[in-house]
């Protein structure tokens, strides 16, 4: 018995033990139903149907339907597949991370707006603050105000950092780069 419950935990042979269980039980149901000589006569037929010849031997025109059968599930399947996996969608592409900072934006039909820097350690929003004693020398920082974490530090004004951000999304929207960030975001 203890034999039985190790081979009953394996996977493998406990759909063998159960196969051969049903197996069992429906031979034992067509004996008792008297279904054995049909079955008989019909697997004799069967047999006697694959050595018939036609222009081409039976046996040969089954083994050709079923890899025919097997060839198309395999392209359906195959066409579901492709079907069936989420696409990255464009729309999704609202947050990366750019020169070690978060920016999350949105897309109005003039393009990106509503741009936004956040801490890539702990999502606190961010802003740049001048850094320069000159003011003919734009120099801005990004230092988180809520870890304390000094993410990037530029040697011009905040407005071209914006400006840089807004075309490195755009080259990727154009390069396609965007789908692999979605995926990775959504964790496809």
């Amino acid at each position: 018995m203890a034999v039985l419950k190790r081979l009953w935990a394996d996977p493998v042979w406990s759909k063998v033990i159960a196969a051969g269980i049903i197996a069992a039980s429906g031979a034992a149901v067509a004996y008792v139903m008297g279904l054995w000589p049909s079955i008989c006569s019909g697997l004799a037929a069967s047999w006697r149907w694959l050595g018939v010849t036609t222009p081409t031997w039976n046996w040969l025109l089954l083994i050709l339907g079923a890899a025919t059968v097997f060839l198309v599930y395999a392209i359906l399947n195959s066409y579901w597949q492709t079907l069936s996996k989420p696409q990255p969608n464009l729309k999704n592409y609202r947050t990366d991370v750019i020169l070690n900072i978060r920016w999350r934006w949105n897309y109005y039909y003039d393009g990106i707006s509503s741009l936004h820097s956040f801490c890539t350690i702990c999502d606190y929003q961010i802003f740049p603050t001048p850094r320069s004693r000159y003011m003919a020398v734009d120099h801005v920082q990004f230092v988180c105000d809520n870890c304390g974490e000094k993410l990037a530090e530029f040697d011009f004004n905040d407005a071209e950092v914006e400006s840089r951000i807004k075309r490195t999304i755009q080259q990727k929207l154009r390069s396609g780069e965007w789908q692999a960030v979605v995926a990775q975001q959504s964790g496809v």
